[in-house]
């Protein structure tokens, strides 16, 4: 006896298009080019359903018109960039595009919103205070 789904039933998965997104993670690497960039893992809703995305933004000359693309979708300052982690709960909205083997979707470019003013606290991230300054 054969397993028991239609093969009639099989989709094209979700389309290509401009979908929503909020990022889950940031934070800078060293990829295993020697290039040093930002992994964003994103959350992507679609109307069918919500998906995770990892976008690397290499920082590298021809490839920096992403990273601008991005500081207008979330509103912060391409010029004067902010600590990776702030990006945490950004959100905004992205064409996505499917990849070349047609698997899945990635960013193809961020949508800029001019209203988009990132959140940044005036606070000290705690892996940024100095061990002798916690009072315990």
């Amino acid at each position: 006896m054969g397993m028991s789904y239609d093969p009639k039933a099989k989709t094209g998965g979700i389309p290509p298009g401009d979908y929503p997104f909020k990022v889950l993670q940031s934070m800078e690497q060293t990829y295993g080019t020697g290039n040093n960039g930002l992994t964003l893992v994103m959350e992507v809703y679609a109307p069918a359903r919500s998906f995770e995305v990892t976008e690397r933004l290499v920082y590298v000359p021809k490839a920096l018109f992403k990273m601008e693309q991005l500081a207008k979708c979330l509103g912060f300052d391409y010029d004067n960039p902010p600590d990776p982690r702030v990006l945490v709960g950004a959100k905004g909205v992205a064409t996505f595009r499917k990849d070349r083997e047609n698997r899945f979707l990635e960013v193809d470019g961020f949508i800029a919103n001019p209203n988009a003013r990132l959140e940044i606290s005036k606070s000290t991230p705690v892996s940024e205070v100095a061990e002798e300054e916690v009072p315990f």
